[in-house]
């Protein structure tokens, strides 16, 4: 009985782990000053940590990117958001075929610091990960679990 009842306890615990909002001071010195560095004139972002992992939330030119630091301050990768009509083509009709719906929400291009580009567009409040040509690589169940591509 301990045994199932430590399960469940892990189970809950490891599915309630979120990002939680922290203030600059909290945030490694070798993260801010990568941060700075990569975005030097801005003077304010929102931090969020999420295991060892630090993201910057910022605005530029009007649009939000996140920004997203390893303990080390080693970049990972910047999600910027995008428009719904900036989508690779194959991508929108993914969405509009496979889950008939035409409808996406939003729309953002991550850029990993090895060069890769991935799109993201969220249908009916679920997030949908295309290839730089718009092939759909995984839908997103939860920040830290995923599913393959069909």
């Amino acid at each position: 009985m301990r045994i199932i009842l430590f399960i469940i306890f892990i189970m809950i615990v490891s599915c309630t782990v979120r990002a939680q909002k922290i203030s600059e001071t909290e945030v490694p010195a070798e993260v801010r000053s990568k941060f700075t560095a990569l975005y030097p004139d801005i003077k304010q972002a929102e931090w969020e940590k999420e295991g060892n992992r630090y993201e910057a939330g910022i605005k530029v030119k009007n649009s939000e990117v996140s920004v997203i630091f390893d303990a080390e301050g080693n970049l990972i990768q910047t999600e910027s958001e995008i428009s719904v009509s900036d989508l690779p083509q194959n991508a929108k009709d993914y969405c509009l075929k496979k889950l008939n719906s035409g409808n996406i929400s939003e729309a953002s291009k991550i850029e990993s610091a090895d060069g890769m580009v991935t799109f993201e567009a969220e249908v009916n409040g679920q997030d949908y990960i295309f290839n730089e040509k718009g092939d759909f690589l995984k839908k997103v169940i939860e920040e830290s679990s995923e599913h393959d591509a069909d």
